[in-house]
């Protein structure tokens, strides 16, 4: 399914500063890059940076004598979700042999897990199937959280949206996997580029790793889950910022599109939560 992307980072500067930003998206198998650019107006030479182990894509800025700046991002990129049984049969797992899920047990900035222990267990403690639980935490999101713009901040963690019950997409990613995490169920936070989201902007949502493969879930319900395009993948939005700054600037704005490929005959065929619950699937991004 291709997808045209395209982002403007907007700055002010007063001097020397230096911009580390992720906006080109993952790339495997099932996504693939047509085409893509990124560039900076002015001009200003990028260096790419692939950061293992999950090779997210940064790219580094420095820049001088300007008082304004645009970083632009443009791309074409086949995503192809992947619709699969839903891992009902999964059994809860000790620590997982694979050493790159490992991390994703452990408590991190944004998802203190450790402090969600006991409300863990007791909204969720009852439910057998790690899937069923995934699937309960998720719903608990949808009905409990309030999603307002502008109700949280850069320094918002699970444990203030979980006190006021409400925020915006990495709030609710957040609280997702500290609540998994609190049921020894592995989950990272991801960033991505998503089609039919309004307004437009970047979304967060989270994944669990049931039965070998990392499978999605999004307690805000904004979009189909087959809408979003990888960009990035850490253990919460500490390690998958769309910009990091330093030096002398500020951000101004923002802008994100995503359109349907024009020049596909292909037509896009939307899979919300409650359509794959009744076909009893899951989804797995590529």
């Amino acid at each position: 399914m291709p997808f045209r992307l395209q982002s403007n980072l907007y700055y002010q500067l007063t001097g020397p500063a230096a911009i580390l930003c992720s906006l080109r998206p993952h790339r495997s198998e099932g996504q693939r890059a047509r085409e893509e650019s990124l560039s900076s107006n002015p001009e200003f030479a990028p260096l790419e940076i692939e950061v293992a182990p999950f090779s997210n894509r940064l790219t580094r800025f420095e820049v001088s004598n300007i008082e304004e700046l645009c970083i632009h991002y443009e791309g074409v990129f086949d995503s192809e979700a992947e619709t699969v049984e839903a891992p009902t049969h999964a059994k809860p797992v000790s620590y997982p042999e694979d050493p790159e899920v490992l991390p994703f047990l452990f408590p991190s900035r944004y998802a203190p897990s450790d402090r969600f222990s006991q409300v863990a267990l007791e909204l969720f403690g009852g439910i057998e199937s790690p899937f069923a639980q995934a699937l309960a935490i998720e719903d608990w999101l949808f009905e409990n959280i309030n999603y307002l713009y502008g109700s949280s901040n850069e320094g918002t963690s699970a444990e203030d949206t979980f006190l006021q019950r409400q925020g915006v997409c990495r709030d609710f990613a957040h609280l997702g996997i500290a609540l998994c995490r609190a049921l020894f169920l592995p989950a990272r936070y991801i960033t991505a580029y998503c089609y039919q989201l309004e307004p437009q902007d970047f979304h967060a949502a989270f994944e669990v790793y049931l039965d070998g493969r990392w499978h999605l879930f999004d307690g805000t319900r904004l979009v189909p889950l087959n809408a979003l395009i990888k960009i990035a993948v850490g253990r919460d939005a500490a390690e998958t910022a769309v910009a990091s700054l330093s030096g002398n600037i500020i951000s101004t704005g923002m802008e994100i599109y995503v359109y349907h490929e024009p020049e596909s005959d292909e037509a896009f065929y939307r899979d919300f939560r409650d359509e794959l619950r009744d076909r009893n699937q899951s989804l797995v991004l590529p």
